[in-house]
């Protein structure tokens, strides 16, 4: 899984090769915050709190923190002001973007992460990037032949990784 991801990293589509852009700390503590809220997702609630609930009383109590780190973020001078007049295509995708990635996909995530234990999760979230890279291609992004081929190495070592787990 490794080496797929390096190769995958080191064939950027721009051909500029592994650089560090700025980001990848935040992606890092994205995925520790990710990770600690899995784990307590299911820790903090009774065993018989259906995995909405939990997924709603998540979602509501991130909601109510976001103007606050916004703010923060704004007043440190990381992202610029909001848009307060978005068109109509960019108000679609927030839509859809809400509805599937932060609606569905946080409920399927925490009745996945229920069944199959949190280990299982967190094993399947270095697929991510492939799944990227294939939904990007519905929207014309062509990858290079290296991020084809670290990608099929990552999907590799989850599905044997997942294989060993199983047969235990």
């Amino acid at each position: 899984t490794v080496l797929g991801a390096a190769i995958a990293v080191w064939s950027r589509s721009d051909g500029t090769g592994l650089r560090l852009q700025g980001g990848e700390a935040l992606i890092v503590l994205a995925f520790v915050c990710w990770t600690t809220y899995s784990l307590y997702a299911q820790r903090w609630f009774a065993a018989d709190t259906p995995q909405l609930r939990r997924t709603w009383i998540a979602t509501f109590g991130a909601a109510i923190w976001l103007l606050p780190c916004w703010a923060a973020i704004h007043g440190a001078g990381v992202v610029g002001p909001p848009e307060l007049a978005p068109g109509g295509e960019a108000l679609l995708w927030l839509g859809l973007t809400a509805t599937f990635s932060t609606a569905l996909g946080g409920l399927l995530w925490n009745v996945g992460v229920a069944r199959a234990g949190l280990a299982a999760g967190v094993l399947w979230q270095n697929a991510v990037p492939v799944f990227g890279v294939l939904i990007s291609m519905l929207f014309g992004f062509v990858p290079t032949g290296g991020q084809v081929l670290g990608g099929a190495l990552v999907l590799a070592g989850v599905l044997t990784m997942q294989w060993h787990r199983i047969r235990r």
